[in-house]
């Protein structure tokens, strides 16, 4: 199961789940985006839907950035579900601050301005909800998570692989050492000369990597 990042749906995944060879691959949308209607973005309607989108049998979940921390959102809430986790990318220390200029990079009025042609991306992706319903939602969802509790990840009873560009200007080293710390069993692997952008990463490699944790 992979799971996309914010602002994304699940065609950002799929050369990902070729690269993987895995029939039993799918690549779903979370509420609220790609073809779902507008609704706001919430932390446990994401989990549910990552599950029953998986099926019955417990599920290996490969999430990218937002899909990552549903991952191990689902892992925590339902260990007999959860085979193995991989999160990519995933940003873990969230705070009132790191929220609120995260959330400030999704301005509707702002980006209509100033990346039209990333909006115009953004609502090609999103036909249910429209692009601004997206913006609004995913910054709403990004200040929800800097006041809310941490993931406690020391619940985590799958085995975890954290990958994380060496060159993430979003998501520290340090936090990605500090979630496999907390995670009984975790590891970390840094991927080199990579940013947070999943389009910029090589696929070819992360598949490897992944593959080989999941064999």
């Amino acid at each position: 199961m992979l799971l996309h990042g914010a602002l994304a749906e699940g065609s950002q995944l799929r050369p990902l789940a070729a690269a993987l060879r895995r029939d039993d691959a799918r690549t779903p949308d979370f509420p609220g985006h790609g073809a779902h209607g507008a609704e706001r973005h919430e932390l446990p309607r994401f989990v549910d839907a990552a599950l029953d989108a998986a099926g019955d049998e417990p599920a290996d979940l490969v999430g990218y950035s937002l899909g990552g921390y549903v991952a191990l959102a689902a892992a925590i809430a339902h260990p007999e579900r959860v085979r193995r986790v991989v999160a990519i990318a995933t940003k873990l220390a969230w705070t009132p601050e790191v929220a609120a200029t995260e959330s400030r990079r999704l301005d509707p009025d702002r980006l209509a301005e100033r990346a039209p042609g990333f909006v115009a991306d953004l609502a090609a992706r999103h036909p249910g909800p429209g692009a601004r319903a997206v913006l609004e939602h995913t910054a709403a969802f990004l200040v929800g998570l800097g006041s809310a509790p941490p993931l406690a990840l020391e619940n985590v009873s799958a085995p975890t692989l954290v990958l994380v560009g060496a060159d993430d200007a979003m998501v520290t080293r340090e936090e990605c050492e500090d979630a496999v710390r907390r995670i009984p069993d975790a590891r970390l692997d840094v991927l080199p000369g990579t940013p947070h952008q999943y389009e910029r990463m090589d696929v070819a490699d992360l598949a490897a990597r992944i593959g080989d944790f999941l064999a």
